[in-house]
Order: structure tokens, then sequence, then C-alpha cells
């Protein structure tokens, strides 16, 4: 490629990056990027501007939220709205839904001071749920005897979406699950071998 041509093609890359980026209203940016909140983050998973930048630039496209600053500013808006009740006003701490360093900063621990700068730092969705709680009811999923596979799966999946982030269901399975996936993985494993051992069997039949 000459080198008129790649930067043709690099400039007509940034217009229409830059014109989807317009197209693409404030509130669906606000939108996805809270589904990414609820679905990557938690209390022991939180996420920094970069990581949310390297995410959107990897299934969108860079500079989705716009510069540095715009980007800054959508998601304190975002945080701000999300932790206001319907008259705007700051809900208690616990009831908050998202949070970060900053936010706790300026409302919490020195909302007396006035400080020059406002970082997006350890940013998390606060899920329903906490851990533990999440594990009991997915244990009672589990156990339930009057579910059907297929509702349990489905049961699961819509727990995954709503209430628990996709970093939580990633974790250790508890002793029960953890023992029918091995039995599951054997049996996948044994039913390979014998499918393998044929094979070689009609192999040796073609080569005798």
């Amino acid at each position: 490629m000459s080198q008129r041509k790649f930067f043709e093609t690099n400039y007509e890359m940034a217009e229409l990056k830059e014109r989807l980026s317009r197209k693409t209203s404030k509130e669906e940016k606000l939108l996805r990027l809270l589904d990414y909140l609820k679905e990557y983050t938690d209390e022991n998973h939180k996420a920094s501007l970069p990581m949310i930048e390297e995410y959107f630039t990897k299934h969108y496209w860079p500079g989705y939220f716009g510069d540095k600053n715009t980007r800054k500013n959508l998601i304190k808006e975002m945080v701000r709205v999300l932790n206001s009740n319907e008259k705007g006003e700051l809900l208690p701490e616990q009831e908050w839904r998202v949070v970060y360093d900053d936010f706790v900063r300026d409302y919490v621990t020195e909302p007396e001071v006035q400080h020059a700068e406002h970082h997006i730092c350890n940013i998390y969705y606060r899920h329903p749920f906490d851990k533990s709680e999440l594990l009991k009811i997915m244990m009672s999923i589990s156990q339930n005897e009057s579910l059907s596979s297929d509702d349990k799966s489905m049961l699961k999946e819509r727990l995954k979406r709503e209430l628990g982030s996709r970093e939580f269901f990633d974790a250790p399975k508890t002793p029960s699950e953890r023992t029918k996936e091995e039995t599951r993985k054997r049996r996948v494993n044994g039913q390979l071998i014998q499918a393998a051992a044929r094979k070689q069997r009609s192999f040796d039949d073609e080569d005798w």
C-alpha cells in the first residue's frame, strides 16, 4: 500500500468513527457503560478508565466515549444519577449502585474539601446481593429436585445477568458442582479416548 493510500484509508476510518460516535446518543453510551459495569465488575473486581476504554475500543471503536474529559464527565453524571433519588438528592451510601474512590471521597470521607482533580478509579457496580447470598441462591437452585435441568440452567443464567457479575460466576464452584463437572469431563474424555481407539483399530485393519 502506498503512503498516500495509507493516509487516505486512515483518514476515512477516523472520519467514519467520528460520525458513528456522533450518531450514538449519550443515553445509549451510558446504558452500554452500565451494562459493562454490571457484567464485569463487583466489589472484588473493580475497573479503571483505561480498562473501560480498552473494552469499548475492542468491542466498538477507539474513542467511543469521546476524549478523556468527555468520558470522565459522562461517568460522573451517570454515577450521580444512579446514586440519587427521584428528587435528585443523594441516597445513603449503602444504597449506592455504582461506586468509585473519588466519589466516596467527595461525598463521604472529605465532603468539605474542594479537590482540584477528580479521577475515575476503582469503579464497580454494587449488586443487590452479596457473594454469600448469591451462593445460597445458587445452591438452593442446584439442590431443588422439583426443577428440571433446563429450568435450573435458565434460572442460573438469569442470576448471572441480573444479580451478579461475570467475574463472580467464574469463581470456584461448590463441591457438588465441582464433582459433577469433573464427572462430566471424565465421561467426555473417556468417549474421546474410545473414539480415538476405534479409529486407530480401523486404520490397523486397513493396513492389515
